[in-house]
């Protein structure tokens, strides 16, 4: 489980957390670590040289639906793409 736990998919927050993300300084060296909640133990980022990982949205279990995970992130890709432009292919790229 993750901190996004029982959280809904909420697009402006999640493409906000993108935009930080993409802006914020990563580390340039060091052992990959993962974090937690201190009082539950669920999963907050893992952070590595050069990356950080942070779980964005979490099924609550009952929404396992493949359709609607893949419309949420067409949903975080669009919003994504009106800041930024369409994905250019680079390599690399996830």
């Amino acid at each position: 489980m993750t901190v996004r736990a029982g959280e809904p998919f909420d697009l402006a927050r999640t493409a906000a957390e993108v935009a930080a993300l993409l802006t914020a300084p990563l580390p340039a060296a060091g052992p990959t670590a993962a974090g937690g909640d201190p009082d539950t133990g669920e999963w907050r980022a893992t952070t590595g040289e050069g990356f950080r990982a942070v779980p964005l949205w979490e099924s609550d279990g009952d929404d396992d639906d493949p359709d609607a995970a893949e419309a949420r992130l067409d949903a975080l890709v669009a919003e994504l793409d009106t800041h930024w432009g369409p994905d250019r292919g680079t390599a690399g790229s996830v």
